[in-house]
């Protein structure tokens, strides 16, 4: 025993985290505008969360259009990364940038989107709408058309707030398919309910354990039974004895009561 109270074996006393898994691609994207095209993603999570696995942050290749009028591009870009937290508050974002390589070299912004990663373990696959933000005037937005410096949050993942949205003025762009998988550790030791099979099993315990309690009260009344019983064959007993005496005794004697 450590001098803090703890186990010299190194193991902890409780839980210290639950831990979240990610694991999946970014597909593809579908874009009017813009003909090679590249995605970046960043994760977005609470003070509470911490990477321990895997990359908080990616970028795709760049993707050219099919020919034939195609508006979608493939990237299939793999996305791996593992969390270990203590408070679900802040849980886990996927932000997404999409940019194009115009003629001239320049990255130019086609699209912004986040993606709550789902809280369920479970195989999914999430279509994400993209925006960018919009010119506050026409001649604004000519100018940036014929720079190629279009409008661009300082911060990507502005987008996976909900502070100051509410002023943005933004418009539709295209969409990104995103197939994620979510897996999940401890959070049942920590009082959250995902619906897996250690949630189960933990139902299942629970009832068993009540089950247990009840065979218990049911032993219990098996032994109230016995006892009435015998004191049943206690007052048989006495009343045969009885019966012997009264049948025993010469007549005209007095029996004592």
């Amino acid at each position: 025993m450590s001098a803090t109270g703890g186990d010299d074996t190194g193991v902890s006393d409780g839980p210290s985290g639950f831990f979240v898994m990610a694991t999946g691609q970014i597909r593809r994207g579908e874009f009017s505008d813009g003909e090679k095209l590249y995605c970046k993603f960043d994760v977005a999570c609470g003070p509470d969360w911490k990477v321990v696995q895997g990359h908080a942050q990616g970028l795709s290749q760049v993707a050219k259009k099919a020919a034939g009028g195609d508006d979608g591009v493939v990237w299939n870009y793999p996305i791996d990364v593992s969390f270990k937290a203590t408070n679900a508050f802040g849980w886990p974002r996927l932000v997404l940038s999409v940019f194009e390589v115009d003629a001239l070299g320049r990255d130019v912004i086609r699209g912004y989107g986040a993606l709550h990663v789902p809280t369920v373990p479970g195989r999914y696959t999430r279509f994400v709408r993209t925006f960018t933000p919009a010119s506050s005037s026409l001649f604004q937005e000519f100018t940036a058309w014929l720079t190629g410096n279009r409008p661009e949050f300082f911060n990507p993942k502005f987008v996976s707030q909900g502070e100051g949205r509410e002023v943005t003025r933004v418009r539709s762009t295209g969409v990104v398919q995103v197939d994620i998988n979510v897996l999940t550790r401890g959070m049942s030791e920590h009082g959250y309910a995902t619906g897996g099979p250690p949630d189960l099993a933990l139902t299942a315990k629970a009832a068993g354990g009540a089950g247990g309690d009840g065979g218990g009260g049911g032993g219990g009344g098996g032994g109230g039974g016995g006892a009435a019983g015998d004191r049943e064959r206690r007052r048989r007993d006495r009343s045969a004895a009885r019966d012997d005496m009264t049948a025993t005794a010469p007549p005209g004697a007095r029996r004592d009561r």
